[in-house]
């Protein structure tokens, strides 16, 4: 007998509009180079109340979360959104620094991947604090092979990369 037939996760035409309001607002989302030394738990409170005050606000908490388990642990994104009673997406941020950029953005990638398992779609979000905010142009517009591969996320596994720079 061969391998169990896993159920295929479908996002239906609304659930795509929240994604894509809830993704624009995090690209919204304004930093400054003063808050690079802040911690993460600081940036994910200050985006989460970024993300409810809005005319149509969003079903955004970090209260208990869903968690993914691999290998006898368990992860856990910051927070999700919720749409209706169902969990639609979950948000992963990664603080990019000149130092620990591409540590960070790994760990960040893989944990995505793990969450993808357990939420219909993962956004990551990356707050830029490299030099000439590196990450924000290479998976902003344009055909690199940067967007190219968040596109690729994208369809296959419903993983949205959002790059966040500091306003000056």
């Amino acid at each position: 007998m061969g391998r169990l037939r896993e159920k295929q996760v479908r996002i239906g035409a609304r659930e795509k509009k929240v994604v894509a309001t809830f993704v624009r607002k995090i690209k919204e989302y304004r930093l400054s180079r003063e808050m690079r030394n802040q911690r993460e738990t600081d940036f994910n409170d200050r985006l989460m109340d970024h993300l409810r005050q809005n005319p149509n606000p969003l079903d955004v908490s970090n209260k208990n979360i869903r968690a993914a388990q691999f290998v006898g642990e368990q992860f856990r994104p910051e927070f999700y959104v919720k749409h209706g009673q169902h969990y639609l997406c979950c948000v992963e941020c990664k603080r990019l620094t000149e130092k620990a950029a591409k540590g960070r953005w790994k760990e960040g990638l893989s944990q995505a991947l793990l969450y993808s398992a357990v939420y219909k779609v993962v956004v990551l979000v990356l707050l830029d604090f490299t030099k000439n905010s590196r990450y924000f142009r290479k998976f902003g517009p344009g055909n690199t092979v940067e967007s190219r591969f968040a596109a690729k996320l994208r369809v296959d596994h419903n993983i949205y990369i959002a790059a966040v720079k500091p306003y000056d």
